[in-house]
């Protein structure tokens, strides 16, 4: 059974979601997880958090849209969407799960943390409708690439050195040369540049 890793990222700690993934991980299942958590600090930046083990070590991360942007934090301000492409980019195996507690655009990926205003389902009933449908297809894509690469591995109709660098990849390693900040800085303007055209279309 493959071990499936999640790790929750945010700079305030959102007790009920933080309270569910973790039922998650424990509950009884075909599949064997493991819950970590990380409190992101006025200390860290996008590139801490690329270089932070838990999250290297992670195959699902679930993260806080503003995590950048909080009143106290000084460094680079950027959103939980801006990163979950940064990090597709250098680790293109890894899911990711942005959550809001803001309002949330029609044709976004990102979902809305439950809210103690919704009188019509608890907290539980509210994450199994939106969250747990999203966390057990994650489960399943990390599940069977984990398994076709062990196949793969074992054969030899792909270049070695490529099934190491896959390998790596998957585990959370990486080329350094693929972690330059100057590249994920040119990645980062070009997305707000785009995101700002968008904005000023609508």
């Amino acid at each position: 059974m493959k071990l499936i890793k999640i790790c929750y990222v945010d700079d305030k700690q959102d007790l009920v979601l933080s309270d569910y993934l973790l039922k998650f991980c424990e509950r009884k299942s075909e599949f064997q997880y493991e819950y970590t958590e990380h409190r992101f600090t006025r200390d860290d930046s996008y590139q801490t958090l690329l270089d932070n083990t838990d999250l290297n070590e992670s195959d699902i991360i679930v993260i806080d849209s503003w995590l950048f942007n909080s009143s106290d934090f000084q460094g680079e301000k950027l959103t939980g969407e801006q990163f979950k492409i940064v990090l597709k980019k250098i680790f293109p195996y890894k899911k990711t799960i942005v959550i809001s507690q803001n309002e949330i655009l029609d044709d976004s990926m990102t979902i809305s943390k439950y809210r103690t205003s919704n009188k019509r389902q608890s907290s539980e009933e509210y994450y199994d409708e939106i969250l747990m449908p999203i966390l057990e297809k994650y489960t399943k894509e990390c599940t069977e690439e984990k398994r076709l690469i062990n196949t793969i591995s074992h054969g030899s109709a792909i270049d070695s050195v490529l099934v190491s660098k896959i390998e790596k990849n998957l585990e959370g390693l990486n080329d350094e040369t693929l972690i330059k900040k100057s590249d994920l800085d040119k990645l980062i303007d070009l997305f707000q540049e785009v995101k700002g055209k968008y904005d000023d279309e609508k």
